[in-house]
């Protein structure tokens, strides 16, 4: 509706800016159109007065003609006075022909060239015998009929006079008028050219409003898109998630079950082949793992859990893991902890444990000769904003088969593991140092890495930490008192709530070998149940389960009053998340 508006909004703009420049337009017509009435007004005007200057002559001619016959008719009167003011006067009108601008036009004409010179003369000539003593009455008879002669050519004057003011004003009329109408039809084609303006700025707007609201359907067609796809995506982690609980219950019982059968009483024969089907499992279920550690951070659902964590504590676990490793390929392997490393800090344990676990089993695994060593570097970063922060670094140096920068390019992407020989001669899904990177950027780090073909690698794990103090040991909690078990016992009463039948048949004889004694439920529910007609020492509750699950189960149980409330819940689950 508001692109609509807006688009309305936009033509009314547009038809009033049309009209207005229009109505410009417009009026500088009528305006021209005055400025032609002017001209033709001023064009007739100055002729009017080059015409004028010439007839006033010609009066004046006439009436010095009239005089000066009455001085030759009647020579006994005196009309010396009148007939030199009348001279006078024709030769003022003279004076104004030859000076006026507007008779420039006339004096190229043959009849003003020939007739004022003469006129001229004889007034001279009259000027001085008029003021003679005695005036000869035959010399003035005599000017008297030569000024007489020249009535036709004065009348001539005055007829070239019109005749050149009437040509030229024509002329210059037409040219007025052939510029005017060329104005004229300027402004016109302006009008037209506005107009088509106008008809293409309409059309061309049309058109942006119909590709705008095709690229707003385009987009709300993308967001659509983007919505359905990040459904699927979430649909997509929610079956992984679900998954991997199907999975990995069914793997982690046969690890189990496997586990015990190599602890029973067989023979060379069957211990070797429980030992290829629980190495199978464990690497069917390491590539489980990674491939939901993958979904897990495509949906963001990965997080880091910071807690106190003993560093020492944490790189000598990695040593009872690997070691045996490298021992095993005939590997050299070495720890190398400095003495100023803080000895707990706050970080998420598993997760670190993981990535140094990775980054050296990698280690291992493509090197065939040499030593692989862990070393960890610490260093306070100098920034205000960085007080209290320890970086650490891991570096796990090998001397394993090394790789070319066109490999060490493409070695943190998905499904990448240097070339198509090294993936068949190690195995491998490329996933690990991608989960890896993951972990650490999410925990503000990164992995680096350096290697040289023949020569070796190393990889650089960084992490930003900050130390802490060692956490308080765990009090009983006070008004929850416990129940002894007998001094002669050694093992826990323990409840496993737990759906499974093969999980609950390798717990219970898992737990039974460590001495234990053990109850089951089959769901949270009856886990409650259990708790309040018997309290355990330890409850190890399974996540998913009908009727109620261990999430809701904890919550019943922690919401209740008395020793229950205070039981020692341990989760156990296959979920991803």
């Amino acid at each position: 509706m508001k692109p609509r508006s807006e688009h309305r909004s936009y033509l009314l703009w547009l038809a009033l800016g049309t009209a207005c420049m229009a109505l410009v337009m417009a009026g500088m017509l009528g305006l021209q159109l005055k400025q032609n009435r002017a001209i033709r007004a001023s064009s007739e005007l100055r002729g009017d007065n080059v015409t004028a200057l010439t007839f006033q002559l010609e009066r004046e001619f006439l009436r010095s003609r009239e005089a000066l016959e009455a001085a030759v008719n009647h020579p006994g009167n005196d009309h010396s006075e009148e007939l030199m003011l009348r001279l006078d006067i024709l030769m003022s009108r003279v004076e104004l022909l030859r000076e006026n601008p507007s008779t420039e036009v006339l004096k190229s004409r043959p009849e003003y060239m020939a007739t004022l010179p003469r006129l001229e003369a004889l007034h001279n000539s009259i000027d001085r015998l008029v003021e003679s003593k005695g005036v000869d009455q035959a010399q003035l008879a005599a000017l008297a009929r030569e000024f007489s002669a020249l009535g036709p050519e004065i009348q001539a004057l005055t007829i070239a006079a019109t005749s050149v003011i009437s040509e030229r004003m024509e002329s210059q009329v037409g040219t007025m008028l052939y510029q005017n109408d060329k104005i004229v039809w300027l402004i016109v084609a302006q009008l037209v050219l506005l107009l088509l303006a106008a008809l293409a700025l309409t059309v061309r707007q049309r058109r942006q409003n119909e590709e705008r609201q095709a690229l707003e359907q385009l987009a709300s067609d993308l967001r659509e898109a983007n919505l359905q796809a990040e459904q699927a995506n979430r649909s997509k982690s929610q079956f992984l998630a679900n998954m991997s609980h199907e999975l990995r219950t069914p793997f982690n019982g046969m690890l189990g079950m496997l586990s015990l059968l190599d602890d029973s009483s067989l023979n060379a024969q069957q211990k070797d082949y429980v030992s290829t089907a629980r190495a199978s499992a464990s690497h069917l279920l390491t590539l489980l793992n990674d491939i939901l550690d993958v979904s897990a951070l495509e949906a963001g659902k990965m997080r880091v859990s910071p807690a106190p964590v003993h560093l020492p504590a944490l790189l000598m676990d990695v040593d009872a893991l690997m070691r045996p490793l490298a021992q095993e390929k005939q590997l050299g392997f070495t720890l190398d902890i400095p003495q100023d490393l803080p000895q707990w800090v706050l970080a998420d344990g598993t997760r670190v444990k993981q990535i140094v676990l990775n980054l050296v089993s990698n280690a291992i695994k493509f090197s065939q000769q040499g030593t692989v060593s862990l070393q960890v570097l610490a260093q306070a970063l100098p920034g205000p904003a960085d007080a209290g922060t320890v970086q650490l670094q891991f570096h796990i140096r090998d001397q394993g088969i090394g790789m070319d920068a066109e490999t060490v390019s493409r070695l943190f992407q998905r499904f990448a593991q240097g070339d198509n020989s090294t993936s068949r001669r190690f195995g491998g899904t490329g996933l690990g140092l991608e989960i890896s990177r993951n972990l650490a950027r999410l925990m503000d780090g990164d992995i680096t890495v350096q290697s040289q073909v023949g020569v070796g690698s190393v990889f650089t794990l960084t992490l930003p930490l900050h130390p802490c103090a060692a956490p308080a040991s765990e009090a009983p909690e006070a008004g929850a008192a416990r129940p002894r078990r007998a001094s002669g016992s050694r093992g826990l009463d323990i409840l496993v709530a737990e759906d499974h039948p093969v999980n609950r048949k390798y717990m219970e004889g898992l737990l039974k070998r460590l001495g234990h004694q053990v109850r089951f439920a089959e769901d949270g529910a009856r886990a409650v149940d259990e708790v309040g007609r018997q309290l355990p020492d330890l409850v190890l509750m399974d996540l998913h389960m009908p009727v109620m699950d261990g999430l809701q189960a904890t919550r019943t149980l922690r919401s209740g009053q008395g020793p229950a409330a205070a039981v020692p819940i341990v989760a156990l689950t296959a979920d991803a998340f």
